[in-house]
């Protein structure tokens, strides 16, 4: 049988990656430019034409819209419109945001939760397919500055200077270590560190309101990922191939 189209146009090296046995886990680095996207939109259509392996069983992970975009606009002529929509496809936040809705109450959610938006001037500019993700009236930057805004007075006796973006920064950095409030505070006792002692004040204070309004934000999305996915395993098992690109 000959060859498909897309197999004739690879050089060897991609070759070799989009025909690579799909029981055994493959890594590859690639320079910018050297057809990364090209060579993982041919190994998603080689597992379903030759492998016959169904779209909604594999999982193709990307870091942005942009690029999930265009993964589905080439896979589109390669497997066809209801098999491209059959995949599981999209940037960590929007595929966590997926399975958050659908087993939510598996972690003590609700899935009819809102997405708040990390910042108050990024909505205008978001993507016509990102900008379903969130809550149009709720804002972490907003809700940070209004919390902000209580401890004037102690950062101002303690002569401490941070701004409320800096905040913001400084409590996606902790959700990202999975470090919630309360071990923030432990940090800044063990420290003796007024900023961090104030700022894990601001962000229970944040975490309390975001709760209250049942939102998310955005770190939050893989942070639940994340506690949903350990706890509840089997809810992958329907991924039987899981392809990311640029980790």
């Amino acid at each position: 049988m000959d060859s498909p189209s897309y197999i004739k146009s690879l050089n060897q090296a991609q070759l070799r990656a989009v025909t690579h046995d799909p029981s055994i886990p493959l890594q590859i680095l690639a320079g910018p430019g050297s057809g990364k996207t090209r060579v993982l939109t041919s190994r998603v259509a080689y597992l379903v034409d030759h492998h016959k392996i169904s779209p909604s069983r594999i999982c193709a992970v990307t870091f942005t819209n942009k690029a999930a975009n265009e993964m589905r606009h080439r896979l589109r002529p390669l497997i066809g419109e209801n098999a491209t929509n059959s995949l599981v496809m999209g940037t960590f936040h929007a595929i966590c945001s997926k399975y958050l809705r659908k087993n939510a109450t598996k972690i003590s959610l609700k899935h009819n939760f809102s997405i708040c938006d990390s910042d108050e001037r990024s909505a205008p500019l978001l993507s016509l397919a990102h900008r379903h993700l969130f809550d149009q009236g709720l804002r972490s930057k907003r809700v940070v500055s209004k919390i902000f805004k209580t401890k004037a007075k102690d950062l101002k006796a303690k002569s401490i200077e941070f701004t409320d973006s800096s905040v913001v920064s400084c409590i996606s950095n902790a959700k990202a270590k999975t470090l919630s409030p309360s071990d923030l505070s432990v940090e800044a006792e063990q420290n003796d560190d007024d900023a961090k002692r104030i700022i894990s004040e601001i962000y229970e204070e944040y975490e309390a309101t975001l709760k209250s309004n049942n939102s998310l934000d955005f770190d939050d999305l893989l942070v639940y990922g994340v506690q949903l996915f350990t706890k509840c395993p089997d809810i992958l098992k329907s991924c039987e191939h899981i392809l990311v690109d640029e980790l």
